[in-house]
């Protein structure tokens, strides 16, 4: 019964991790720059991890984005909205 009672337990914490930090709000004004650039921006300041291979080309295409009190979501439409 205690162990039962212990991964309720462990299971409700980390839906509340989950939760507080998919409503983290991000502010950017960023213009001319590359979408490596604004990720790594991202990892830096929002404590974000971005995977992806070494052959997609993301230091080239330049990207304006602007946003206010926005989630990551939709931070990462608007990046993604310069890719093919």
């Amino acid at each position: 019964m205690k162990l039962l009672l212990f991964f309720i337990l462990f299971i409700s914490f980390q839906a509340i991790a989950i939760n507080s930090a998919s409503q983290k709000r991000i502010n950017l004004d960023i213009k001319n720059e590359s979408i490596l650039s604004v990720l790594n921006f991202l990892e830096k300041n929002y404590a974000y991890r971005f995977f992806y291979s070494d052959n997609v080309v993301l230091d080239q295409q330049k990207v304006q984005i602007f946003a206010n009190k926005a989630t990551i979501d939709h931070v990462m439409q608007q990046l993604l909205h310069y890719t093919n």
